[in-house]
Protein backbone atom coordinates (compact mmCIF):
# COMPACT_ATOMS: atom_id res chain seq x y z
CA UNK A 1 0.00 0.00 0.00
CA UNK A 2 1.47 3.59 -1.11
CA UNK A 3 1.89 6.55 1.42
CA UNK A 4 -1.02 7.78 -0.69
CA UNK A 5 -3.52 5.38 0.22
CA UNK A 6 -2.36 4.76 3.89
CA UNK A 7 -2.54 8.64 5.01
CA UNK A 8 -3.61 10.99 2.20
CA UNK A 9 -6.67 9.27 0.71
CA UNK A 10 -10.16 9.22 3.18
CA UNK A 11 -10.15 11.46 5.67
CA UNK A 12 -13.08 13.92 6.07
CA UNK A 13 -13.53 16.69 8.08
CA UNK A 14 -16.01 18.04 9.98
CA UNK A 15 -18.27 21.11 7.85
CA UNK A 16 -17.04 22.56 11.38
CA UNK A 17 -13.69 21.47 12.16
CA UNK A 18 -11.41 23.74 13.98
CA UNK A 19 -8.41 23.71 11.70
CA UNK A 20 -10.35 26.52 9.60
CA UNK A 21 -10.98 28.67 12.16
CA UNK A 22 -7.95 31.30 12.07
CA UNK A 23 -9.24 31.53 8.26
CA UNK A 24 -12.54 31.95 9.41
CA UNK A 25 -12.03 34.86 11.96
CA UNK A 26 -10.41 37.02 9.43
CA UNK A 27 -13.10 35.96 6.57
CA UNK A 28 -16.25 34.14 7.13
CA UNK A 29 -16.66 33.42 3.48
CA UNK A 30 -13.36 31.53 3.50
CA UNK A 31 -12.86 28.17 1.68
CA UNK A 32 -9.91 26.48 0.75
CA UNK A 33 -9.28 24.85 -2.91
CA UNK A 34 -9.02 21.26 -3.17
CA UNK A 35 -5.77 19.13 -3.29
CA UNK A 36 -5.17 16.62 -5.05
CA UNK A 37 -4.29 13.75 -2.47
CA UNK A 38 -1.38 12.33 -5.07
CA UNK A 39 0.34 15.35 -5.07
CA UNK A 40 3.29 14.72 -2.63
CA UNK A 41 5.27 18.00 -3.34
CA UNK A 42 2.19 19.81 -1.67
CA UNK A 43 2.49 21.20 1.80
CA UNK A 44 -0.03 20.51 3.48
CA UNK A 45 0.32 16.68 1.99
CA UNK A 46 3.72 16.78 3.74
CA UNK A 47 2.36 17.85 6.56
CA UNK A 48 -0.21 14.90 6.72
CA UNK A 49 2.76 12.49 6.19
CA UNK A 50 4.89 13.93 9.24
CA UNK A 51 1.94 14.00 11.43
CA UNK A 52 1.77 10.20 10.68
CA UNK A 53 5.80 9.54 11.61
CA UNK A 54 5.68 11.86 15.02
CA UNK A 55 2.13 10.06 15.93
CA UNK A 56 4.31 6.82 15.42
CA UNK A 57 7.06 8.34 17.45
CA UNK A 58 5.09 9.57 20.29
CA UNK A 59 2.56 6.15 20.12
CA UNK A 60 5.94 3.70 20.28
CA UNK A 61 3.94 2.48 17.17
CA UNK A 62 6.19 0.66 14.54
CA UNK A 63 8.15 3.43 12.45
CA UNK A 64 7.04 3.28 8.44
CA UNK A 65 10.14 3.10 6.12
CA UNK A 66 8.11 4.35 3.58
CA UNK A 67 7.69 7.70 5.41
CA UNK A 68 11.37 8.13 5.95
CA UNK A 69 12.04 7.99 2.41
CA UNK A 70 9.63 9.63 1.05
CA UNK A 71 10.75 12.77 4.00
CA UNK A 72 13.66 14.79 3.41
CA UNK A 73 16.42 15.19 5.98
CA UNK A 74 15.55 18.26 7.53
CA UNK A 75 11.83 17.08 7.32
CA UNK A 76 12.94 13.88 9.70
CA UNK A 77 14.49 15.83 11.73
CA UNK A 78 12.10 18.45 12.79
CA UNK A 79 9.79 15.44 13.15
CA UNK A 80 12.45 13.97 15.83
CA UNK A 81 12.83 17.32 17.45
CA UNK A 82 8.87 17.42 18.37
CA UNK A 83 8.84 13.75 19.85
CA UNK A 84 12.30 14.93 21.80
CA UNK A 85 10.62 18.21 22.90
CA UNK A 86 7.41 16.47 23.93
CA UNK A 87 9.30 13.45 25.66
CA UNK A 88 11.09 16.28 27.60
CA UNK A 89 8.40 18.27 28.26
CA UNK A 90 4.80 16.30 28.64
CA UNK A 91 4.24 14.81 32.27
CA UNK A 92 1.87 11.79 32.47
CA UNK A 93 0.13 9.83 30.17
CA UNK A 94 0.80 11.63 26.88
CA UNK A 95 -2.13 10.85 24.09
CA UNK A 96 -1.85 11.09 20.60
CA UNK A 97 -4.08 11.98 17.46
CA UNK A 98 -7.44 12.19 19.54
CA UNK A 99 -10.88 12.76 18.66
CA UNK A 100 -12.03 16.29 20.49
CA UNK A 101 -15.52 17.59 20.24
CA UNK A 102 -17.85 20.28 21.57
CA UNK A 103 -21.16 20.06 22.91
CA UNK A 104 -23.59 23.54 22.57
CA UNK A 105 -25.94 24.88 24.85
CA UNK A 106 -28.70 22.74 22.98
CA UNK A 107 -26.64 19.56 23.67
CA UNK A 108 -25.53 19.34 20.11
CA UNK A 109 -22.47 18.28 18.81
CA UNK A 110 -21.24 21.85 17.12
CA UNK A 111 -17.69 20.18 15.61
CA UNK A 112 -15.68 18.04 16.31
CA UNK A 113 -12.07 17.97 15.23
CA UNK A 114 -8.59 15.47 15.84
CA UNK A 115 -5.96 16.71 18.68
CA UNK A 116 -2.69 16.29 17.98
CA UNK A 117 -0.73 15.71 21.49
CA UNK A 118 -2.41 16.23 24.91
CA UNK A 119 -1.56 15.44 28.71
CA UNK A 120 -2.02 16.74 32.47
CA UNK A 121 0.91 17.61 34.21
CA UNK A 122 1.81 17.24 37.76
CA UNK A 123 -0.10 19.75 39.02
CA UNK A 124 -3.32 18.67 37.19
CA UNK A 125 -2.80 21.72 34.80
CA UNK A 126 -3.93 20.39 31.16
CA UNK A 127 -1.61 20.89 27.94
CA UNK A 128 -2.33 20.73 24.69
CA UNK A 129 0.03 20.37 21.81
CA UNK A 130 -0.55 21.32 18.30
CA UNK A 131 1.75 20.59 15.54
CA UNK A 132 2.80 22.68 12.57
CA UNK A 133 5.14 21.69 10.08
CA UNK A 134 5.50 24.98 8.33
CA UNK A 135 5.95 28.62 8.67
CA UNK A 136 4.67 30.63 11.94
CA UNK A 137 1.32 31.85 12.28
CA UNK A 138 -1.54 33.41 14.56
CA UNK A 139 -3.55 29.95 15.37
CA UNK A 140 -4.74 30.67 18.72
CA UNK A 141 -8.30 30.64 17.75
CA UNK A 142 -7.72 26.78 16.39
CA UNK A 143 -6.21 25.92 19.61
CA UNK A 144 -8.99 27.71 21.13
CA UNK A 145 -11.73 25.65 19.29
CA UNK A 146 -9.10 22.11 20.37
CA UNK A 147 -8.74 23.39 24.09
CA UNK A 148 -12.44 24.17 24.50
CA UNK A 149 -13.89 20.92 23.61
CA UNK A 150 -10.97 19.48 25.72
CA UNK A 151 -12.17 21.62 28.58
CA UNK A 152 -15.47 20.64 28.63
CA UNK A 153 -14.93 16.67 28.19
CA UNK A 154 -12.31 17.13 31.29
CA UNK A 155 -14.43 19.23 33.39
CA UNK A 156 -11.48 22.03 33.59
CA UNK A 157 -11.50 25.58 33.07
CA UNK A 158 -7.75 26.09 32.02
CA UNK A 159 -5.59 24.84 29.36
CA UNK A 160 -2.25 25.59 28.38
CA UNK A 161 -1.79 25.53 24.47
CA UNK A 162 1.08 24.95 22.48
CA UNK A 163 1.90 25.24 19.06
CA UNK A 164 5.12 23.27 18.02
CA UNK A 165 6.70 24.12 15.49
CA UNK A 166 9.08 21.36 13.59
CA UNK A 167 10.80 23.38 11.05
CA UNK A 168 11.06 26.17 13.35
CA UNK A 169 12.22 23.55 16.38
CA UNK A 170 9.74 26.37 18.40
CA UNK A 171 7.15 26.02 20.55
CA UNK A 172 4.96 29.01 21.14
CA UNK A 173 2.51 28.47 24.14
CA UNK A 174 -0.35 30.29 26.07
CA UNK A 175 -3.33 29.74 28.25
CA UNK A 176 -6.64 29.73 27.88
CA UNK A 177 -9.33 30.22 30.05
CA UNK A 178 -12.50 28.46 29.51
CA UNK A 179 -15.20 31.44 29.24
CA UNK A 180 -12.23 32.96 27.11
CA UNK A 181 -12.13 30.15 24.49
CA UNK A 182 -16.04 29.71 24.45
CA UNK A 183 -16.20 33.60 23.56
CA UNK A 184 -13.42 32.92 21.05
CA UNK A 185 -15.57 30.14 19.14
CA UNK A 186 -18.64 31.36 19.47
CA UNK A 187 -16.96 34.46 17.63
CA UNK A 188 -15.58 32.16 14.69
CA UNK A 189 -18.92 30.37 14.32
CA UNK A 190 -20.71 33.41 14.10
CA UNK A 191 -18.78 34.87 11.62
CA UNK A 192 -18.85 31.97 9.66
CA UNK A 193 -22.57 31.53 9.88
CA UNK A 194 -23.18 35.03 8.85
CA UNK A 195 -20.66 34.56 5.70
CA UNK A 196 -19.19 37.78 5.61
CA UNK A 197 -16.18 38.10 2.98
CA UNK A 198 -13.23 40.29 3.86
CA UNK A 199 -10.08 40.75 2.49
CA UNK A 200 -7.53 39.03 4.30
CA UNK A 201 -3.89 37.54 3.90
CA UNK A 202 -5.94 33.85 3.33
CA UNK A 203 -7.71 35.51 0.01
CA UNK A 204 -4.20 33.64 -2.14
CA UNK A 205 -5.59 30.26 -1.05
CA UNK A 206 -9.58 30.46 -1.37
CA UNK A 207 -11.37 29.48 -4.10
CA UNK A 208 -13.84 32.29 -4.07
CA UNK A 209 -11.34 34.80 -4.99
CA UNK A 210 -12.32 35.40 -8.23
CA UNK A 211 -15.76 35.86 -7.31
CA UNK A 212 -15.17 37.75 -3.84
CA UNK A 213 -16.66 40.90 -3.86
CA UNK A 214 -14.28 42.64 -1.42
CA UNK A 215 -11.40 41.84 -4.00
CA UNK A 216 -13.56 42.59 -7.25
CA UNK A 217 -14.17 45.96 -5.53
CA UNK A 218 -10.51 46.74 -5.32
CA UNK A 219 -10.06 45.07 -8.75
CA UNK A 220 -12.77 47.79 -10.64
CA UNK A 221 -11.00 50.63 -8.22
CA UNK A 222 -7.53 49.64 -9.63
CA UNK A 223 -8.54 49.10 -13.62
CA UNK A 224 -10.92 51.96 -14.11
CA UNK A 225 -8.01 53.92 -12.04
CA UNK A 226 -5.47 53.13 -14.19
CA UNK A 227 -7.39 53.36 -17.72
CA UNK A 228 -9.42 55.99 -16.86
CA UNK A 229 -12.49 54.04 -18.51
CA UNK A 230 -15.61 53.04 -16.82
CA UNK A 231 -15.63 49.07 -16.75
CA UNK A 232 -19.32 47.48 -16.36
CA UNK A 233 -19.57 43.56 -16.11
CA UNK A 234 -22.79 41.36 -15.20
CA UNK A 235 -20.11 39.36 -13.18
CA UNK A 236 -16.46 39.16 -12.34
CA UNK A 237 -16.09 35.31 -12.63
CA UNK A 238 -15.28 34.95 -15.95
CA UNK A 239 -17.34 31.52 -16.38
CA UNK A 240 -20.18 33.24 -16.02
CA UNK A 241 -20.02 35.40 -18.41
CA UNK A 242 -21.66 34.41 -21.75
CA UNK A 243 -22.29 37.44 -23.42
CA UNK A 244 -19.40 38.29 -26.36
CA UNK A 245 -19.38 41.97 -25.26
CA UNK A 246 -19.04 41.32 -21.60
CA UNK A 247 -16.02 38.98 -22.60
CA UNK A 248 -14.39 41.95 -24.63
CA UNK A 249 -14.81 43.89 -21.61
CA UNK A 250 -13.06 41.68 -19.00
CA UNK A 251 -10.29 41.15 -21.56
CA UNK A 252 -9.85 45.20 -21.39
CA UNK A 253 -9.50 44.89 -17.43
CA UNK A 254 -7.38 41.73 -17.65
CA UNK A 255 -4.88 43.43 -19.97
CA UNK A 256 -5.30 46.40 -17.99
CA UNK A 257 -4.22 44.58 -14.70
CA UNK A 258 -1.80 42.97 -16.32
CA UNK A 259 0.35 46.53 -17.36
CA UNK A 260 -0.56 47.45 -13.94
CA UNK A 261 0.84 44.46 -12.47
CA UNK A 262 4.35 44.88 -14.22
CA UNK A 263 4.06 48.40 -12.95
CA UNK A 264 4.03 47.55 -9.63
CA UNK A 265 6.71 45.40 -9.82
CA UNK A 266 9.06 47.51 -11.45
CA UNK A 267 8.12 50.54 -8.59
CA UNK A 268 8.42 48.16 -5.68
CA UNK A 269 11.70 47.31 -7.52
CA UNK A 270 13.33 50.72 -7.93
CA UNK A 271 12.14 51.74 -4.51
CA UNK A 272 13.64 48.85 -2.80
CA UNK A 273 16.54 47.76 -4.65
CA UNK A 274 17.35 51.60 -6.40
CA UNK A 275 16.00 53.93 -3.52
CA UNK A 276 16.92 51.59 -0.11
CA UNK A 277 13.59 51.79 0.91
CA UNK A 278 12.77 48.66 2.92
CA UNK A 279 9.37 47.00 1.92
CA UNK A 280 7.51 45.48 5.04
CA UNK A 281 6.78 41.88 4.18
CA UNK A 282 9.78 41.58 1.44
CA UNK A 283 13.20 40.84 0.99
CA UNK A 284 15.81 41.49 -1.76
CA UNK A 285 17.16 38.53 -3.52
CA UNK A 286 19.58 37.69 -5.91
CA UNK A 287 19.04 35.68 -8.96
CA UNK A 288 22.43 33.99 -10.80
CA UNK A 289 22.73 35.43 -14.39
CA UNK A 290 22.34 33.27 -17.43
CA UNK A 291 25.57 32.26 -18.33
CA UNK A 292 26.53 31.90 -22.35
CA UNK A 293 29.69 31.13 -24.53
CA UNK A 294 31.73 34.43 -26.01
CA UNK A 295 33.22 32.03 -28.43
CA UNK A 296 31.66 28.60 -29.68
CA UNK A 297 34.74 27.34 -31.52
CA UNK A 298 36.92 28.07 -28.95
CA UNK A 299 34.46 26.36 -26.17
CA UNK A 300 34.62 23.18 -28.07
CA UNK A 301 38.41 23.48 -28.52
CA UNK A 302 38.36 23.36 -24.37
CA UNK A 303 35.69 21.11 -23.78
CA UNK A 304 37.36 18.06 -24.22
CA UNK A 305 33.85 16.99 -26.04
CA UNK A 306 33.59 14.83 -29.02
CA UNK A 307 31.47 17.01 -32.43
CA UNK A 308 28.51 14.63 -31.26
CA UNK A 309 28.82 15.43 -27.94
CA UNK A 310 29.38 19.20 -28.10
CA UNK A 311 26.62 19.97 -31.08
CA UNK A 312 24.00 17.25 -29.31
CA UNK A 313 23.86 20.19 -26.53
CA UNK A 314 23.80 23.06 -28.87
CA UNK A 315 20.59 25.20 -30.27
CA UNK A 316 20.29 26.96 -33.49
CA UNK A 317 17.92 29.77 -34.90
CA UNK A 318 17.06 29.39 -37.89
CA UNK A 319 15.64 32.89 -38.53
CA UNK A 320 19.39 33.84 -37.68
CA UNK A 321 20.90 31.15 -39.76
CA UNK A 322 18.50 32.99 -42.51
CA UNK A 323 20.11 36.65 -41.79
CA UNK A 324 23.23 34.74 -42.76
CA UNK A 325 21.88 33.22 -45.85
CA UNK A 326 20.75 36.71 -46.81
CA UNK A 327 24.29 38.29 -46.04
CA UNK A 328 25.84 35.72 -48.38
CA UNK A 329 23.24 35.54 -51.20
CA UNK A 330 22.35 39.54 -51.27
CA UNK A 331 18.60 37.70 -51.75
CA UNK A 332 16.18 39.45 -49.82
CA UNK A 333 14.81 37.62 -46.42
CA UNK A 334 12.19 36.31 -47.21
CA UNK A 335 13.46 34.77 -50.29
CA UNK A 336 16.93 34.13 -48.05
CA UNK A 337 14.58 32.06 -45.93
CA UNK A 338 12.86 30.37 -48.64
CA UNK A 339 16.07 28.91 -49.43
CA UNK A 340 17.31 27.67 -46.14
CA UNK A 341 14.30 26.05 -45.66
CA UNK A 342 14.63 24.19 -48.75
CA UNK A 343 17.80 22.88 -47.99
CA UNK A 344 17.44 22.25 -44.31
CA UNK A 345 13.61 21.08 -44.52
CA UNK A 346 14.84 17.36 -43.37
CA UNK A 347 15.84 18.40 -40.11
CA UNK A 348 13.77 21.32 -39.66
CA UNK A 349 11.14 20.79 -36.93
CA UNK A 350 8.16 23.14 -36.29
CA UNK A 351 6.46 23.62 -32.84
CA UNK A 352 2.61 23.13 -33.66
CA UNK A 353 0.86 26.68 -33.76
CA UNK A 354 -0.76 28.46 -31.57
CA UNK A 355 -4.55 30.17 -31.46
CA UNK A 356 -4.99 33.15 -29.19
CA UNK A 357 -6.88 36.24 -28.79
CA UNK A 358 -5.95 39.89 -29.30
CA UNK A 359 -7.32 43.27 -28.83
CA UNK A 360 -7.65 45.42 -31.81
CA UNK A 361 -5.98 48.35 -31.75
Amino acid sequence: MSLIEKYLIGSVHHPLSCSKYPAWKKCGKFEGGSIDPKDLTHPANRGTIQHALIEQYISNQEVDEDIIQELTGDEVDGCNWVYEWVADNAHGVVLSEQNVQYVDDDFEVLYTSQLDVEWVDKDGILHIADIKTGNERNYMDQLAGYALGKMQELGVTECVCHELYSKLRKDVNYMFLYDDAKAEVDLVIAKRRAGIAEKCSYCSWCKHLESCEPVVTDVVKVAEGYSGNGLNLDSWHPSELTDPNQMLTALKVANVLEDWCKSVKHHANDMAIKQGLPIPGTKIKTRKGKQSLTDVNEAFSLSGFTPEQFLSVCTVSVPKLADIEKELTGESKAKARKSLESRLGAVIKSAKDSTFLELEK
